[in-house]
């Protein structure tokens, strides 16, 4: 995806023959007023464009956003999305931000508002700033203990926490090229997976003289069921998308997961994850059913035809615990380069290791049968058809790990050089 210029050079790119200027509809009007707080905008002309096209307005006025969605870019980076009804103005407009439709879009710019409705977007814009500013203070938590940083051992809680649970079908193929050596799909189960996307807000260690606060993050994780001759059969995490980089680097340092920052945005029906200056995912929620544990058991069970019954019964010991119930291994790929620069590009670890994960019992659930949600276009790690998206609200613990298989590091980089591994 092309990335945006500086607002300096943003003329180089407009593409206004693509916009078409119009009035408002009344839907359209009525959205406007939203956004402005009661304050009705008189004629305007509105302009409708194309997913792709960048919006050209003084850094100075009010965008105001009466249909679809925006990109919001910052210094060349994707910050985040807006869906309408959405009013924006640059605090500093030295420093702008720049707006391309995500979706087919129609808006209009005010050169000024009446001092109320003014107030209520600068409001607004202080909240959203608020809250941004806390949930980086966040990432400033961290586990390790004076002298010499040390890292408290865990275990490690999660939660409780409410998460999404995704059930994707995929072409079996292209899960294949994500397993490590030695790990293959489970027979039968074709190319079902799974996507948690979790609201992690009480993260803590558990071993003695830890902090006693829990910190918060939003994490986004593929699970690819798998088996192998070394190991019980698990959940492999081929990459991850942690919005924080306190997890990156404990996860990274004590058990090799393999971590990226990806901001994930949550609201009440949907959920946005950025990664690589692109979203990788989007989800729309759309109507919410309630259910109850068993029928999320019964309804994965279902869906993923090829489980055997060692699953079915995790499953069910899951959603019947009243405390740690279902244990899951889940399998990562630990690599740690080598220090010597002269040797050229080489890893001094490459291996397998499980984690022991052990789940609380669910305490709600609820599904939502119209869930729309999309992956980025040939994105080499989430990819497939939802069949299935519910909300539920559980937690784990992990502690020590161990290594299950070592590969050859120097040949396992030098074919990872220049791709993923």
């Amino acid at each position: 995806m092309a990335r945006p210029f500086a607002g300096a050079e943003l003329p180089s790119i407009r593409r206004a023959r693509q916009q078409r200027a119009e009035g408002l509809s009344e839907p359209e009007r009525t959205r406007a007023r939203s956004a402005l707080g009661g304050h009705d905008p008189g004629p305007v002309e509105a302009r409708a464009v194309a997913a792709g096209v960048w919006l050209e307005h003084p850094p100075s006025d009010f965008v105001v956003l009466v249909s679809g969605e925006l990109e919001l870019w910052r210094e060349g980076r994707l910050v985040g999305f807006e869906r309408a009804p959405w009013v924006h103005r640059d605090v500093d407009p030295a420093r702008p931000t720049a707006l391309r439709a995500s979706k087919p879009a129609t808006w209009f710019e005010l050169e000024s508002l009446p001092i109320q409705s003014e107030l209520t977007v600068l409001s607004r814009t202080v909240r959203d700033l608020t809250d941004e500013r806390d949930q980086y203070l966040r990432t400033y938590d961290d586990f390790w203990d004076g002298p010499n940083a040390k890292l408290y051992p865990g275990p490690y809680r999660f939660g409780p926490f409410d998460a999404k649970i995704l059930l994707v079908e995929t072409n079996p193929a292209r899960l294949d090229q994500l397993l490590p050596p030695g790990f293959r799909r489970i027979p039968g189960l074709g190319g079902h997976y799974l996507i948690v996307v979790a609201d992690l807000v009480d993260v803590r260690a558990l071993s003695p003289g830890a902090p006693q606060t829990g910190w918060a993050y939003r994490e986004t994780t593929p699970l690819v069921p798998c088996r192998s001759n070394v190991a019980l059969p698990g959940a492999y995490v081929p990459e991850l998308y942690p919005d924080a980089p306190m997890p990156v680097m404990l996860g990274r340092e004590t058990y090799g997961f393999p971590k990226r920052i990806g901001r994930t945005r949550m609201w009440d029906d949907g959920v946005d994850v950025i990664a690589d200056h692109q979203r990788i995912l989007e989800g729309r929620w759309g109507a919410t059913q309630p259910s109850d544990p068993g029928e999320f058991a019964r309804a994965l069970v279902r869906g993923m035809v090829g489980l055997d019954s060692r699953f079915v019964s995790t499953l069910t010991a899951w959603t019947q615990s009243s405390g740690l119930g279902m244990r899951l291994p889940v399998y990562v790929r630990q690599q740690f380069l080598a220090r010597d620069p002269s040797k050229g590009p080489r890893l001094r670890t490459d291996q397998i290791v499980q984690v022991p994960f052990q789940f609380m019992p669910i305490s709600k659930v609820a599904r939502h049968p119209d869930a729309r949600v999309e992956f980025a276009p040939a994105h080499p790690v989430l990819h497939g058809a939802v069949r299935q998206a519910w909300a539920v609200r559980t937690g784990f613990e992990f502690s020590q790990s161990k290594v299950v298989k070592r590969l050859e590091p120097g040949r396992a980089f030098l074919r990872a050089v220049g791709g993923r591994s």
